[in-house]
């Protein structure tokens, strides 16, 4: 499959997510973030399915290595992602090779490199040193992740991809071809949008395109879904106030948003709901998300519509990519 969804190790929220659509998509590969060390366990995570899974934790890239050791004993499914936010020029030249070396060791039967804030491309040296010891690039994907896509024009992404690409295929390897192109589509902020609808150009999806018609390398296509790579949102989180919001993907990747005008009025999520069963697009039995704005009675909460929207968008780009 040539889209790899990004979620957070959320159990209230992601995991519920992604649980459900393994029950309708079985080949489907995601990235999983994890942000806090007490979730290391990986406890409600499938053992025995692949998922690629990036630690967003503020450690040096021998802590990150120790980490995947452990959890290969309960999780040897798991492909790891050396992530270019650890510290690596903390460490010397000796323990970066011995840390590389370590990990090649292991027994993964693939990789990840995730290389974040693309548009002002950097590589800590000892991080190029690390991936210079692969010897089978076959085996590893680098996820190029431009953060937040929805920012910038799309000419910007085709452009900081190309040069993100030939960066890595001139200074690493030319043997590099697996290319994950990802970011943010659009914003968790509903302040960000105008009362009544809005659509958000998935630009990150046609940049793919773009690049996907005019090259020999092979590309996939990665996002937050309708989340936003941010390590804000959390399971408990309260919201204290909030315009009721609906972010719908339509059948092209672009992002229907429609936002009330009333402030704190749960009410407002079926006259939401309404508006989308009247589109040309909508289909009830899509998917359990649209299911669910099919069967809405009740006002819901803002992070079940979250949910249920997040389930459609990611059963939306599976069908499209």
């Amino acid at each position: 499959m040539s889209y790899i969804p990004i979620l957070k190790y959320k159990e209230k929220m992601d995991l519920k997510v992604l649980n459900t659509l393994y029950d309708d998509i079985d080949d489907l590969i995601p990235m999983v973030e994890v942000f806090k060390k007490e979730s290391l366990n990986l406890e409600k995570l499938d053992k025995e399915r692949e998922i690629y899974l990036n630690l967003e934790l503020d450690i040096s890239f021998n802590e990150c290595v120790e980490i995947f050791e452990e959890i290969y004993e309960t999780h040897k499914n798991i492909i790891p992602v050396i992530n270019s936010k650890h510290s690596f020029n903390s460490l010397s030249k000796k323990d970066v090779i011995n840390s590389i070396k370590n990990l090649l060791k292991i027994g993964f039967k693939q990789y990840a490199v995730k290389i974040d804030n693309i548009h002002n491309l950097y590589i800590q040296d000892q991080m190029e040193l690390a991936l210079l010891m692969f010897d089978d690039f076959s085996k590893v994907k680098f996820f190029l992740d431009i953060d937040y896509a929805y920012k910038y024009r799309l000419s910007t992404i085709v452009s900081d991809f190309k040069k993100c690409i030939k960066f890595l295929q001139e200074n690493i390897s030319e043997d590099i071809s697996d290319f994950v192109l990802c970011g943010s589509v659009v914003s968790v902020s509903s302040k960000n949008y105008d009362n009544g609808k809005n659509i958000v150009e998935n630009d990150l999806y046609k940049a793919f395109m773009q690049l996907k018609t005019s090259s020999v390398i092979n590309l996939y296509y990665a996002d937050y879904n309708i989340d936003e790579k941010d390590r804000l949102t959390d399971d408990n989180t309260p919201v204290y106030g909030f315009y009721p919001t609906i972010k719908y993907t339509l059948p092209n990747s672009d992002i229907l948003v429609l936002k009330s005008e009333e402030y704190k009025t749960h009410q407002e999520y079926p006259r939401l709901a309404s508006i989308i069963k009247e589109l040309k697009e909508y289909s009830k039995n899509h998917c359990k998300g649209c299911m669910y704005i099919d069967e809405v009675e009740s006002t819901g909460s803002p992070a079940t519509w979250k949910l249920n929207m997040m389930i459609h968008h990611i059963k939306t780009m599976t069908e499209l990519i």
